[in-house]
């Protein structure tokens, strides 16, 4: 790759990320569970963004939230900031809504994932995680996994409570 081309691809995702960051005031209109940076996809590989509801679907279990249902929406967007693909609905107790992007539909390979909720559901949106993954096509190999932020920010709490004592 010459310099030219590093500076052309370097400039490309700096205008990316400026265009595609929410605003403080979009910010504070939803929960947002999820947002990734730019993400490159070649025409081999697929793209898949998924967010489950964690509460447990067990009728057997009084005050379980079994019947929890979260709204959630997922969103894809190409490097200009434009949405290229999305799915919205409820997410019932234990269920996962997933969508997933072939990697040869996907101009310029640019791509970022959002993922928000009801902004007044602050239980929903302790309850629910999110994954975002890039994988080949054919083999079904995960080349990008990236868990959920819930579980990255409970993992430096523990670690922060472990040293407070």
């Amino acid at each position: 790759m010459s310099l030219d081309t590093r500076r052309l691809f370097a400039a490309a995702m700096l205008s990316a990320l400026a265009s595609v960051v929410p605003t403080d005031s979009a910010r504070a209109a939803q929960n947002y569970l999820y947002v990734s940076g730019v993400v490159g996809v070649a025409s081999t590989q697929s793209a898949r963004l998924s967010v489950t509801n964690l509460a447990p679907n067990d009728d057997r279990c009084r005050g379980c939230f079994s019947t929890l249902q979260c709204q959630a929406q997922l969103q894809v967007f190409d490097a200009q900031g434009a949405q290229i693909a999305q799915s919205g609905r409820l997410v019932a107790a234990g269920r996962t809504l997933s969508l997933q992007l072939d990697g040869s539909t996907i101009r310029g390979g640019l791509i970022r994932a959002q993922i928000t909720t009801d902004p007044g559901d602050k239980l929903c949106a302790q309850l629910m995680a999110s994954t975002f993954e890039v994988f080949d096509s054919t083999s079904g190999v995960t080349q990008l996994f990236v868990p959920s932020a819930q579980d990255l920010s409970r993992g430096a709490q523990k670690t922060v409570q472990l040293q407070a004592q």
